[in-house]
């Protein structure tokens, strides 16, 4: 026994073009995506290499502020030559532990959101984010530009921290 099998078809005109065509249904499925497949997941995205500067404000508590000082390209030490982070404070600012540093800002550009736990669709206190006793993390990035070319504006991602959920391995971030 044969069946007709039942296919929709739409019609579809591209811009500029008088022609009419008939698609079948089954086909456009894969041209349209869902909007929550578009977002980015990154919660904040920059290079850690153009980070200039990041302040860490822990509530009570004086912030932390690090700031990239650039080397002399001329300099005849090779340390000299290459960029520094220092810690600001008074009254001379202290050399801050590279590594660490770099640690900070790989893990705060590593940030990744998802849809199930986004603290905007959410109560942020239930997700263990309470922005008052949050920690307030500003990072100052500024673009990379060629020899020459006028220098980038400075764009500042300011980060709200909430407390770590051990059993479940989950740290609330949320985007200020």
């Amino acid at each position: 026994i044969t069946q007709k099998v039942p296919v929709a078809h739409r019609y579809a005109q591209l811009a500029g073009n008088p022609q009419l065509f008939t698609v079948g249904a089954d086909k456009l499925g894969g041209l349209f995506v869902k909007a929550g497949e578009l977002v980015d997941a990154s919660v904040a995205r920059f290079a850690k290499d153009d980070v200039q500067a990041v302040t860490v404000a822990v509530p009570g508590r004086p912030p932390v502020a690090l700031t990239r000082r650039k080397g002399a390209p001329k300099a005849a030490k090779e340390e000299d030559r290459q960029d520094r982070w220092v810690l600001d404070g008074a009254p001379n600012p202290v050399p801050a532990d590279a590594a660490r540093v770099d640690d900070l800002l790989t893990r705060l550009a590593g940030f990744r959101g998802a849809a199930d736990t986004d603290l905007y669709n959410a109560e942020p206190a239930a997700k263990g984010l309470d922005p008052a006793a949050a920690t307030a993390v500003t990072v100052t990035v500024r673009e990379k530009r060629p020899e020459g070319e006028a220098e980038a504006p400075a764009r500042e991602y300011r980060l709200l921290v909430g407390r770590p959920d051990l059993a479940k391995g989950l740290l609330p971030v949320q985007r200020a």
